[in-house]
């Protein structure tokens, strides 16, 4: 099963991948109402959208999702650009950044809750760098 294959991992690598497929799920349940706004808002933007890792959503080709790398609504990742016009390692630290913003939603409170800390964070951080939000998921996975 291209598991273990040099037969050093035991217990502690089955409760790693348990323990992140418990969080995945619980993240998803956490962020059903926001998750459902943003595929709403990217179906409503002509976004064409597809499941990724970690029960999140890809969603390509919506309108009005120009940003740097585009935004997060829940677990809904909504980007302007094409997948295939990424670099495909771009695309995965991208998609990485993105899925910790989908833990912040969880964390900090879903769609009320989360924006508001985010919106707060960028005031005082105008630059994205600075962010504390934007740091801990990932700079150079954001391309900042």
């Amino acid at each position: 099963n291209k598991f273990d294959l040099d037969g050093k991992c035991w217990r502690h690598c089955h409760w790693g991948r348990w323990a992140s497929n418990a969080w995945h799920g619980a993240r998803a349940v956490i962020n059903i109402p926001s998750t459902a706004v943003g595929l709403g808002y990217a179906y409503a933007r002509g976004g064409s959208c597809s499941r990724s890792s970690g029960l999140t959503v890809n969603c390509q080709g919506v309108g009005g999702a120009n940003g740097s790398g585009g935004f997060t609504i829940g677990n809904v990742w909504l980007h302007k650009q094409r997948n295939q016009d990424y670099d495909p390692e771009d695309l995965r630290g991208l998609m990485r950044h993105e899925r910790r913003h989908s833990d912040q939603y969880a964390i900090f409170g879903g769609f009320l809750g989360f924006p508001a800390l985010y919106a707060i964070d960028r005031a005082i951080h105008r630059n994205p760098r600075k962010s504390w939000f934007e740091r801990w998921a990932g700079l150079r996975d954001g391309n900042y």
